[in-house]
């Protein structure tokens, strides 16, 4: 790799001096603290902590990213040798074969992470000469069992200098995260990008969110675990950090899991977790009531024996990902649990069996969309009971000053499945009776659209979004900027009355569903609802909606 190759080692290596000077200066920092008794002075000198911090992060970003140069740098080395980077075929080489039956309780899964404590076959790192005669110097037996050398590869390349690197006491949270996200990070994106079989699990780190709408820091506080770790839109990875105390760390992930949603989970079992805290890393065994059960051994990443039963058990955790992801039914739309998804200023937080969503600048959106809270939360809570529409789990509540909304309802759905006419009857019939709900308390929707339609389980759906209601009839102002899909002609003499919800949903049906649409009853049933000629009393004694139900009672 030449000269280039050994300045970003010289690089790298001063980066990490910065950092011990920074921690040192922490460290000296935080002994002042607790000597001084002056109030004023105790905040400023806390505040030079928070900026040593902060310049210690700035640093392993740093590191982190010369350590990418250099993986590159090795790309290109390798290219120049007009050499063929083997990386692929090591990594299936290390790869368990394919689990012929899920793990049952933690000691399966041990099994499957740690086969060699169990005396089976296990795979051997592969790493570059230098490497494995450096380790082997030290821990001769532990060497010949668990390395092997190898031509140099972008993956014995990562692999060997993860094993060598320098593991730094951590002084906070974060940097405990760093350590790991440095290992989980590497090997699982190793594994998506060399695996065969096109598999990714797709890895997210340190979401946080805020339990109350206040702005103070005060009310911060995580709901999700630290990490997260999904594939096919299923999450079958968390992890929990903590600075030194690996129970509390456990304790952090039992509040925050959830119970395994089985429509979305089927039957399996358990998901995977880990639990961290200084320089210790332990997976666990998270099982679908939540109980945890810690999987030996306990391992410490300052020793280089433990980092290589870390990495073999990452790639073998990865074999086991997939086959968990093989079980799970399959479901499209499907969010993982603990995900989120942006739309604009709304924020929706996906949980097991709910979901919660966050508004940022409800006062324009409300100004936007001609509502108000109180006709929100009116809407909310009267059309409680009803299968068709979301049920409220945490009331709906304005943050400080009214310029933030959050709610909490369930259950979860998905995308609907429409597969055939009866789908779309069902989905048409189930709109109607939430649509009834509505009108009959005084409410219209004003966005019977699809993506605002979600199926619970088959031939069952709910209309969500009631963000967007508003008091019956709504007078539709010149001035009104049309919503999504609007036309002039839903509308009744200048008003948005329910008959344009039925007309949406008569769009919804012609528009989205042609092929499911085309008998001489569906097409009148949109007619009618597009000539504004029925309620949704009237739509639910349609022929073309109770053809099903006259025929199941014969």
């Amino acid at each position: 790799m030449g000269d280039c190759g050994e300045n970003l080692e010289e690089l790298i290596q001063s980066v990490e001096d910065q950092i011990r000077r920074v921690e040192q200066k922490i460290d000296r920092v935080e002994v002042q603290i607790d000597g001084c008794r002056d109030d004023e002075e105790r905040k400023q000198l806390r505040h030079k902590i928070a900026l040593l911090r902060n310049k210690g992060a700035q640093l392993r970003d740093k590191e982190a990213r010369l350590r990418d140069e250099k993986a590159q740098l090795w790309e290109q080395f390798l290219q120049g040798r007009d050499s063929i980077d083997h990386s692929a075929e090591l990594l299936e080489g290390l790869l368990l074969p394919p689990v012929i039956e899920l793990p049952q309780d933690g000691v399966g899964l041990a099994r499957v992470l740690f086969p060699s404590w169990h005396g089976e076959q296990h795979g051997q790192l592969p790493v570059v000469n230098k490497t494995y005669f450096r380790i082997k110097n030290r821990f001769p037996k532990f060497a010949e069992e668990f390395l092997r050398v190898t031509d140099v590869s972008t993956l014995s390349m990562s692999l060997s200098s993860t094993l060598e690197e320098a593991t730094i006491a951590p002084k906070s949270e974060m940097d405990v995260s760093y350590t790991v996200q440095v290992y989980l990070r590497r090997f699982f994106n190793a594994c998506n990008e060399y695996s065969l079989d096109g598999s990714t699990l797709d890895l997210t780190f340190n979401k946080s969110e805020k339990l109350s709408l206040s702005k103070s820091n005060a009310t911060l506080s995580r709901r999700r675990p630290d990490t997260l770790g999904e594939m096919f839109q299923c999450t079958f990875l968390v992890g929990e950090d903590e600075l030194s105390d690996l129970l509390e760390a456990e304790n952090d992930i039992s509040l925050k899991m959830q119970p395994l949603n089985p429509r979305f989970y089927g039957d399996l079992r358990f998901i995977l977790g880990y639990i961290a805290a200084g320089t210790k890393f332990q997976w666990v065994f998270i099982g679908k009531d939540m109980s945890l059960v810690r999987i030996e051994p306990l391992l410490d990443l300052a020793k280089i024996p433990n980092r290589i039963l870390l990495i073999l058990s990452i790639f073998n955790a990865f074999t086991l990902v997939r086959k968990m992801a093989e079980k799970i039914p399959p479901l499209p739309g499907r969010h993982a649990m603990f995900s989120s998804l942006v739309q604009g200023d709304c924020t929706i937080y996906f949980l097991n069996d709910s979901v919660r969503k966050m508004i940022k600048n409800f006062k324009s959106y409300c100004e936007a969309t001609a509502t108000d809270f109180n006709v929100v939360n009116r809407a909310y809570n009267d059309v409680k009971g009803s299968p068709y529409l979301p049920m409220v789990i945490e009331e709906p509540e304005l943050g400080r000053g009214g310029d933030s909304y959050k709610v909490t309802i369930g259950p979860l759905g998905y995308s609907p499945r429409i597969r055939s006419e009866e789908d779309t009857k069902m989905l048409a019939k189930s709109v109607c009776n939430a649509l009834k709900v509505l009108h009959e308390k005084g409410f219209v929707h004003r966005d019977v659209r699809l993506p605002n339609i979600v199926e619970i389980t088959h031939g069952q759906f709910m209309l969500i979004d009631l963000e967007t209601v508003a008091e019956s009839p709504f007078f539709v102002h010149p001035s009104f900027h049309y919503l999504t899909d609007w036309s002039r002609d839903m509308l009744e003499n200048s008003h948005y009355t329910p008959k344009s919800d039925m007309y949406q949903l008569g769009k919804l049906l012609g528009d989205k569903f042609t092929t499911f649409t085309r008998s001489p009853s569906a097409r009148q049933f949109i007619s009618r609802l597009m000539s504004k000629q029925v309620d949704a009393n009237t739509a639910l004694e349609d022929p073309w909606l109770k053809v099903d139900e006259e025929m199941s009672g014969m």
